[in-house]
């Protein structure tokens, strides 16, 4: 019966650390994201093939905006965008993306991230037109349709 037990154990130690082992980017490209911000409408962001679609809802609600923008995981704060980045590493501290109509880097530091869950923290730098730093702090969560 011990040996049983010990066999189980094993077996859903080993189970939890291989789900562990998903990459950031699987994380993100898993779900569509509702992301919670000072915006009393949240926004929703999909991540596939290095593209990030955004879709959010104006003030009023009487607006739907979609956009899509390339984007890349990195391990430094870039502050340009860096378009040879663009699909090479599927993990990463920074979440980064770029704007061509505004001619804007967007980096985002990924604090928490999981199947259902995502934080990005404390950064929000704007790069382009003068430089400046903004901070925020973002919620995300799963969302089902």
């Amino acid at each position: 019966m011990k040996k049983v037990l010990i066999f189980i154990l094993a077996m859903c130690t080993g189970l939890y650390v291989f789900a562990q082992e998903k990459t950031t980017m699987e994380l993100l490209e898993a779900n569509t994201w509702c992301i919670q911000s000072e915006n009393p409408n949240p926004t929703y962001r999909k991540f596939k093939n290095n593209v990030m679609y955004v879709k959010w809802t104006s003030s009023y609600g009487d607006e739907v905006y979609q956009f899509e923008y390339p984007f890349y995981l990195s391990t430094t704060k870039d502050k340009e965008f860096r378009k040879e980045k663009v699909g090479k590493s599927n993990s990463g501290k920074y979440l980064i993306w770029y704007n061509e109509k505004k001619q804007l880097t967007y980096v985002y530091e990924i604090t928490f991230i999981s199947t259902v869950g995502l934080i990005i923290e404390s950064t929000e730098v704007l790069y382009g037109g003068g430089e400046r730093e903004i901070y925020n702090k973002y919620v995300g969560y799963v969302y089902w349709k």
